[in-house]
Parts: structure tokens; sequence; C-alpha cells
């Protein structure tokens, strides 16, 4: 089984990264936020604080529950996230023997704060979201992150890891990052 891992911090490209290996690969897909979207669509309405997070802890679990049910099938799966060290835990937990391949998406914190500011003020995101809440959390994670301690890190899960710098996105390799999500545990014992 293989499962693939975008990990990173908010506006870091982890949403676009997911789509394009999506439509590359035909992986089947878990992506946090369009679950949550989803949720909040039947909604109808702007979800208060505690429904919020109550569909926040509900969207961890289905992605807990598809990652559990794709690794009994034997079946490839990619998830993407803000995986928190507090997630670490109960994936490794879940996934067992699988390939498990993470791409930590990473950027300049000043290029998040003001990816985050733009797509607020386009209104990229569902309103579910309630962005407008965690502009606040965001720049006290980058200032955070310009003093060396961050809140979304590497979960090194399995043993192979692909870290992508996302400051500008044209320069990203995508290619490369093909090649790796599609390696073999063997090619890369024997690539080391």
């Amino acid at each position: 089984m293989k499962l693939i891992i975008v990990n990173g911090d908010t506006a870091t490209g982890k949403t676009w990264l997911v789509s394009k290996l999506n439509a590359n690969l035909g992986y089947d897909t878990f992506e946090k936020d369009a679950w949550k979207e989803h949720q909040y669509d039947k909604l109808r309405k702007k979800p208060g604080l505690f429904l919020w997070l109550r569909i926040e802890q509900a969207a961890w679990r289905e992605l807990y529950a598809t990652t559990y049910q794709h690794v009994l099938e034997n079946a490839p799966l990619l998830i993407e996230g803000n995986f928190g060290s507090s997630r670490r835990r109960k994936l490794k937990g879940i996934v067992g023997g699988a390939d498990v391949r993470e791409i930590f998406c990473y950027a300049d914190s000043k290029v998040i704060a003001q990816r985050y500011r733009d797509r607020n003020g386009r209104g990229e995101r569902h309103a579910g979201h309630r962005d407008e809440w965690w502009g606040a959390v965001v720049w006290l994670d980058q200032m955070c992150a310009r003093l060396g301690w961050h809140w979304v890190r590497p979960l090194s899960i399995g043993e192979a890891f692909y870290g992508v710098e996302t400051t500008d996105i044209s320069k990203i390799d995508y290619k490369a990052i093909v090649v790796f999500v599609t390696r073999t545990p063997e090619s890369d014992r024997s690539n080391t």
C-alpha cells in the first residue's frame, strides 16, 4: 500500500500540489479542507466556533478512517492537511508497514502571510473555513517560524521524505516529485 502525505503549513501550496498529483496519478485522494467544505455546504450557513471545531475534529476522524480503509484494501491513497505533531502518533498507528511518502511543503514566512491575506481578500476559500478568525493565528505562527519554532513539521512516519520549497511556485520541480511518489521502497534502498 502506498500512502502519500502532503503536509505543510497554511498557504504553502498543498492543495495545488495535490490537485496536480491527483490529475497525474489517479490515486484516491482525501483533502481535509474539501471534506469540511462539503459539510459547510450542508449547513447552508457559516458555522459558529463550536460547530466549526466539531467539523474540524470530524474531518480528522474521516481522514483516519479513510486511511485505515485504504491500508486494509492495500489501495494507494493521497492525503493532505496541516499535520501538527499531535497527528503523528495516530497516523503512525494506522499505516503499519505501508510505503509512506511524505511531501512537506514550506515557504518563506512573509510569503505565507501574504498568500493568506491575498486569498482572504479575493474570497478564494470557502466561507465556512472562517479564515477571518485565523489571521492573528497565522501571523503568530509565522513570527514563531522566524524564531525557528514551527507548529507544522514533517511527520517522519515513513522512510521516504521530500521537502518542497514553495515560495516561488514556478521553481518547483514537479517531475522530481512525481518520480519520488512513484518510486518503490526497493528502488529507494538501491539509490542510497
